[in-house]
C-alpha cells in the first residue's frame, strides 16, 4: 500500500493541462512520483507523458542525457523518484558564483549541443505549431527534434551518473525549431545569474547560435505558449476581478477611456540563505507611483546574518519598464534584471512577474531603499509594434533575398568573364607585374611589424574578466551609503608628465563614489605647464585643490604641503604617476561603513606606461603584522583616518624613499580595526625612473625601510635587530630572547633510534640556544635496543629525559602527557624525523614566541633533497587545509617571497611548532579526538580563536624526513581513519575555514595549486 507524502498543485492551467504531482511511498520505503489529471479533460495530456518517456528515450539514447522511467497506471503516470541529486542547473550556478564561469559554460555547451544534434529534421510551419506557438517570423533552414521537449530546462535535469531528464510533459510531436527549445534553456539559466550585462547576454547567445534579433520572435512565442497552456482559464488569485460585479477594468478602450495605470501596489523582497526563494522569507510594502511614475520604496531587514541572495520584484502582474536612480543601504548593491533585459537607462520586462536579483555582501544589512521610476506598458500596443517589427523584418528579408539572388547573378557572369582568353592573358600580366614588386620589396631595408597584435597574458585575461562592467559601474555611482565619508586623497607632484597627470587626476574624477577632495601640493617651482594644468581643473572641478610650494623639499614635506588642503573624514594617498580603478574608492567605503574602521588597504598590480597590459598582481593577505615587517607589502591603496594621520604628525622626511612604510607603521600602532579590501583597485605605473620598472632606482628607500621598521619596535618596546636581506626591500627581524627561558623539546618516539639520534644530536651539536630539556615521550617500541639507547642517550645527556606511554599511538594525548613532565615555559613539539640546519633555528623561533600577541610558531621545513615540505598551512584545500610551497626548492621565492621572510599563517605543522605554555594551557592542549591527522591545524584553529598571531619563521630551517614513524595514508584503514578525522574537524571547524583564510588572498583558488588564480 502506497502513501501519499507530498501533493503540489497548481491553479494555473485551464483544465486540459491540470495536474497533480503525488510523491508516494510504499512499506519498503520506496518512493515513485505520481502524476493524475485534475479534471477528464487532462487525462489525454498525462496519458502522452508514457509516450513521450518512449519516444525521447529512443532519441537520447547513446548521449549523456537519460530519460526518468515513467509507467501508466490506472490513475495516471507513475515515475521513478531520483534522490541525492542536484539539478544541472544548482550545479552551474554554483560554479558561476564561485568565479568558474568558463567552466560552466563548457557543461552548458556539452548539454545544448546534445541537443542541437537530436534536431535531424527540417522544421515546417504546421497548423498544430501555430495553434500553440503563433505565426512568429522565423528564419529559414531551421531544424527540429523528432519530437520537441521544449521543457529542457537546467532546473529539470538531475545530476547523477549522467544526466537525468525528469520532467518532460510539454513534448509535441510536430516541429519545433530545436533553437527554440535552446533559447528556454539559455533564457532561464542567464537570466538567473549574476554579472550579466545586456553585452555578456547576447555574446552568449551567439556562442550558442541564437541571433539576437530573434530573441524577441522567441519571447512573444513563449507567451502565445503560456496563454495556450491557460486557455482563459482564470486562477484563483485573479477570481475576484473576473467576478465581481463591482470591479471595471479602467484600462480597456471600451469605456472610452484612455489607458491609466495604477497607483499603488505591492513590491516584494525575497531573501534566502541559499539560492531558493519562497513566500516564508519575504517582505511585503506598498509601492505607490505618482503622476510621473516616480516611487521610493523601502524594506527593514531584522536578522540579516543569514541572507546570501535578494530578490525584489518591484511589482506584479505587470509588463513595465523600471529604471533605478538611487539604491539606499548599508553595504554596496547591485540590481541585475532577471527576467528583463536593459534599454536605454532602464530595464523593460516582458514577464508579468518582473524582478531584479540583487548582489551584494548583507552582513551589515539593516534596511534597503530602492528609488526610481516605473512605466506601465500597455500589453497590446507591445504587440502591435512587435507585429510592425515582424513585418519589417519580413520586407528585409525579401530584399536580402533579392540582393541574394542578384549577387549569383552577378557572380555567374564573373565566372564566364574568367575563361575567356582575353581575361586569362591579362591574368598572367598581373601576376608578372605584382612578383616584380615583390622581388623590389625584398632588396629594400624592411620596417618592424609595428601591427602585430601582441597576445595577452594570462593574468592580463584574468584581470579583464575581474574588472566591473559597465551596468555594475553606473549601478555604483547610484547607490547612496549610508555612511558617506570625505576621502582626502594626498599627491605630491614634481615635473610630472602632462600625460601623466591627466591620467592620474581623470582616474579619480572617473571614481564611482563622489565624495572625494583631491589635494595635489606641487614643489615643481615654474613648471607653467602643470601650474595651467592644476588650475584648469580646478575651475571646472572644486573638489580639485592645489598648492604650489616654494621650493622641492622631497617627497615627505611635499605631501605634508597637501595636508593644510584635506578637510576629510580619512586620507588616501595616490603616487603622481598611477593611476585609480574607477570603482577603488566605492570598494573602499563599503568597507568603511563599519565606522570603527580605521585602516583599510586593497590589493594592486602594476602597468606599462601606456596603461594598456597589467601585470605582476600584488594580490595580498588580511592584516598580517610579521609580513609588514618584513616588508611593505600594504604599498597601496592605502587609506587612514583622519584624526589618527594628524595624531601621528603626517611624514618625516628622515624617512624619504620609504615614507608611507614610516606612517603605516605608526597608523597602525593606533589603529584598533585595519580591513583588507581583496581587490586589484590601484594601478602602479613602470617606467624608466619608478621603483615598479627598476626597483634599483631607489636603494636608500631600502635602508629607510630598516629605519621604518627600527623605531616601529622601540615605539611597541619589542627589542630585537632589524637586517636588510639580499632581496630588495626584504628584512629580517631577529627578536631577542631576554633572559633566554628553558625550551622543553617534546619528540614522540617509537624505535626508530637513528632517527631519534640524529634529532637529538643535531641540536645538541648545531644549535646556538643551549637552555634546552628534551622529552622523549616512549610510546610502543617493540625493539628491546631502543630501550638500551634510552639508556645510553640519558646517561649521555642530563638534559635528555625518557618517558614512557602505556597507552596506543594518540599523538594529541603522547604530546599532552609529555607537556605534564616537561618544566620549561616554552614548548618545542618536534618529531623525531626532523634534523635541525641552522645553529640560530632554535632561537629564532622563541624570540617569535615570547612575544605577547603570538601564540605558537612554525619553521621552514625541507625534505631530505632539499625542497620544501612545511613554509605554512592554508585553509581550505581539500576542505580542512593543506601546505603551501610544497615541493619548491630551498632558495625559490614563492609568491611575495613568502617561504623566504617571516610571516602570518592561519596554522604550521606540529612536526616543529613551539608554543607558550601559558597559551598551551589556555587552549586546552591538543585535542584527543585527532589522533594522527589535523591536529596540528585543529590547535592552531584555537589558538587563532583567541586572537594570538601564528608566525612562520623561515629562518629557523630544518631536514624533516616526513612520516618515517608512521608511514603514509596509504591503506584502507589509515585512509578511513584520516577522513573520519577530516569529517570531526570539518564539524567543528568548518564554517570558519569555508568563510577563508584571512592570510590567503581570496582570488587564489583552494581547487589547484597554491597561489593560483581561480
Amino acid at each position: 500500500m502506497k502513501k501519499v507524502v507530498y501533493s503540489k498543485f497548481s491553479n494555473e492551467r485551464s483544465k486540459a493541462f491540470d495536474i497533480r504531482t503525488d510523491i508516494l511511498i510504499d512499506e519498503h520505503k520506496k518512493k515513485t512520483v505520481r502524476k493524475v489529471p485534475c479534471y477528464e479533460e487532462g487525462i489525454p495530456h498525462v496519458n502522452n507523458i508514457k509516450r513521450w518517456y518512449d519516444e525521447l528515450s529512443q532519441m537520447f539514447h547513446g548521449t549523456k542525457i537519460s530519460v526518468n522511467h515513467c509507467a501508466l497506471t490506472e490513475e495516471g503516470v507513475e515515475l521513478e523518484y531520483l534522490e541525492g541529486m542536484y539539478t544541472l542547473e544548482e550545479g552551474l550556478h554554483q560554479l558561476w558564483q564561485s568565479g568558474k564561469k568558463d567552466k560552466a559554460m563548457k557543461y552548458l555547451n556539452i548539454y545544448i549541443e546534445i541537443i542541437r544534434e537530436s534536431a535531424t529534421e527540417p522544421f515546417r510551419m504546421t497548423e498544430e505549431f501555430r495553434e500553440i506557438f503563433g505565426n512568429p517570423c522565423l528564419p529559414e533552414n531551421q531544424y527540429s527534434m523528432p519530437v520537441s521537449n521544449i521543457d529542457m530546462v537546467l532546473g529539470n535535469i538531475l545530476v547523477g551518473k549522467g544526466w537525468n531528464l525528469i520532467d518532460y510533459e510539454w513534448t509535441f510531436a510536430f516541429p519545433i525549431p530545436v533553437d527554440f527549445v535552446i533559447f528556454r534553456v539559455l533564457h532561464y539559466f542567464l537570466h538567473g545569474n549574476e554579472d550579466i550585462s545586456k553585452n555578456d547576454l547576447t555574446q552568449y547567445y551567439r556562442q550558442e547560435g541564437i541571433c539576437p534579433d530573434q530573441i524577441p520572435v522567441y519571447l512573444e512565442m513563449e507567451k502565445s505558449f503560456q496563454d495556450y497552456v491557460v486557455r482563459g482559464h482564470v486562477p484563483i488569485r485573479e477570481m475576484y476581478s473576473s467576478i465581481s460585479q463591482g470591479f471595471i477594468d479602467l484600462r480597456g478602450d471600451g469605456l472610452g477611456v484612455n489607458y491609466h495605470p495604477k497607483t499603488k501596489f505591492v513590491s516584494t523582497l525575497y531573501y534566502s540563505g541559499g539560492e531558493v526563494f519562497s513566500e516564508e522569507r519575504s517582505l511585503h510594502q506598498k509601492l505607490y507611483l505618482d503622476k510621473e511614475g516616480s516611487f521610493s520604496v523601502t524594506f527593514e531587514i531584522e536578522n540579516p546574518g543569514d541572507i546570501g541572495m535578494l530578490r525584489w520584484d518591484p511589482l506584479e502582474r505587470e509588463i513595465c519598464c523600471c529604471r533605478i536612480d538611487n539604491i539606499i543601504s548599508e553595504c554596496m548593491t547591485q540590481l541585475e534584471p532577471m527576467n528583463g533585459f536593459h534599454q536605454g537607462d532602464g530595464d523593460v520586462f516582458w514577464d508579468y512577474d518582473p524582478a531584479y536579483i540583487i548582489h551584494g555582501n548583507f552582513k551589515e544589512l539593516r534596511s534597503i531603499t530602492i528609488q526610481g521610476h516605473i512605466d506601465i506598458l500597455d500589453e497590446r500596443e507591445m504587440v502591435k509594434n512587435l507585429k510592425a517589427q515582424r513585418k519589417e523584418l519580413t520586407e528585409l528579408r525579401e530584399k536580402a533575398h533579392r540582393y541574394h539572388d542578384k549577387g549569383k547573378e552577378l557572380q555567374d557572369q564573373l565566372h564566364a568573364l574568367r575563361q575567356t582568353k582575353g581575361f586569362q592573358a591579362m591574368e598572367k600580366m598581373r601576376t608578372a607585374r605584382n612578383y616584380a614588386k615583390f622581388k623590389a620589396k625584398q632588396m629594400m631595408p624592411q620596417k618592424p611589424d609595428t601591427e602585430a597584435v601582441k597576445p595577452k597574458t594570462p593574468y592580463q585575461n584574468w584581470f579583464e574578466a575581474q574588472l566591473p562592467t559597465q551596468a555594475q559601474l553606473e549601478s555604483q555611482r547610484k547607490h547612496q551609503f549610508l555612511y558617506k565619508p570625505v576621502i582626502s586623497i594626498l599627491v605630491p607632484t614634481y615635473n610630472t608628465p602632462l600625460k601623466y597627470l591627466h591620467e592620474m587626476i581623470e582616474s579619480v574624477q572617473s571614481q564611482t563614489y563622489g565624495k572625494w577632495e583631491l589635494c595635489i601640493a606641487d614643489g615643481s617651482c615654474g613648471n607653467k605647464e602643470l601650474e595651467e594644468a592644476f588650475e584648469s581643473y580646478a575651475k571646472k572641478d572644486a573638489r580639485i585643490k592645489y598648492v604650489l610650494l616654494d621650493s622641492n623639499k622631497g617627497i615627505s614635506e611635499n605631501t605634508n604641503g597637501a595636508i593644510p588642503l584635506a578637510t576629510g573624514d580619512y586620507i588616501a594617498l595616490l603616487d603622481h604617476d598611477d593611476v585609480l580603478a574607477p570603482n577603488a574608492l566605492s570598494e573602499m567605503v563599503q568597507a568603511l561603513q563599519d565606522k570603527k574602521t580605521d585602516i583599510v588597504y586593497s590589493d594592486e598590480d602594476k602597468v606599462n606606461a601606456d596603461l594598456t597590459e597589467h601585470m605582476d598582481p600584488n594580490l595580498k593577505p588580511d592584516f598580517s603584522l610579521d609580513l609588514l615587517r618584513s616588508h611593505n607589502y600594504i604599498t597601496h591603496l592605502f587609506v587612514v583616518k583622519s584624526s589618527i594621520f594628524h595624531e601621528v604628525g603626517g611624514f618625516r622626511k628622515e624617512f624619504d624613499g620609504a615614507q608611507d612604510y614610516d606612517l603605516m607603521f605608526r597608523c597602525i600602532e593606533k589603529a584598533k580595526v585595519i580591513k583588507h579590501v581583496p581587490k586589484i583597485l590601484y594601478y602602479w605605473r613602470m617606467h624608466s625612473n619608478s621603483t615598479a620598472e627598476n626597483p634599483e632606482s631607489k636603494m636608500y628607500a631600502y635602508e629607510a625601510g630598516r629605519k621604518a621598521i627600527e623605531e616601529h619596535l622601540k615605539r611597541v618596546g619589542v627589542k630585537a635587530d632589524v637586517e636588510r636581506m639580499d632581496l630588495w626591500g626584504m628584512n629580517h627581524v631577529k627578536y631577542h630572547t631576554p633572559g633566554d627561558p628553558l625550551v622543553s623539546i617534546i619528540i614522540p618516539n617509537k624505535d626508530h633510534t637513528k632517527d631519534l639520534d640524529l634529532c637529538v644530536r643535531s641540536i645538541l651539536e648545531k644549535s646556538n640556544y643551549k637552555n634546552i630539556e628534551f622529552i622523549v615521550v616512549e610510546n610502543n617500541s617493540q625493539k628491546k635496543d631502543t630501550f638500551s639507547y634510552y639508556e645510553k642517550l640519558s646517561q649521555e645527556f642530563k638534559n635528555v629525559h625518557v618517558i614512557t606511554w602505556e597507552s596506543g599511538f594518540n599523538y594529541s594525548a603522547i604530546n599532552n602527557f609529555g607537556v605534564k613532565h616537561a618544566k620549561g615555559d616554552y614548548l618545542l613539539f618536534l618529531n623525531n624525523d626532523t634534523e635541525l640546519i641552522s645553529p640560530d633555528g632554535i632561537r629564532e623561533m622563541l624570540g617569535c614566541c615570547m612575544r605577547e600577541e603570538v601564540g605558537c610558531v612554525g619553521a621552514k621545513l625541507l625534505f631530505a633533497d632539499d625542497t620544501v615540505q612545511h613554509a605554512g598551512i592554508v585553509l581550505g584545500f581539500g576542505g580542512f587545509a593543506g601546505h603551501v610551497f610544497s615541493g619548491i626548492g630551498k632558495d625559490d621565492l614563492g609568491f611575495m617571497l613568502r617561504p623566504v621572510i617571516n610571516c602570518n599563517y592561519s596554522a604550521v605543522t606540529a612536526a616543529c611548532m613551539m608554543v607558550r605554555r601559558e597559551v598551551f594551557e589556555e587552549v586546552g592542549c591538543f585535542n584527543e579526538d585527532f589522533a594522527v591527522a589535523l591536529n596540528d591545524v585543529e590547535f592552531c584553529m584555537k589558538v587563532r580563536a583567541k586572537k594570538y598571531l601564528i608566525v612562520y619563521n623561515a629562518f629557523s630551517l630544518w631536514h624533516h624526513y616526513e612520516s618515517k614513524s608512521r608511514g603514509y595514508e596509504d591503506t584502507p584503514e589509515k585512509q578511513a581513519r584520516f577522513q573520519k578525522e577530516v569529517e570531526k574537524f570539518r564539524s567543528v571547524w568548518g564554517p570558519v575555514v569555508d568563510a577563508g583564510d584571512p592570510y590567503y588572498n581570496q582570488n587564489f583558488s583552494v581547487n589547484r595549486a597554491p597561489f593560483t588564480l581561480w
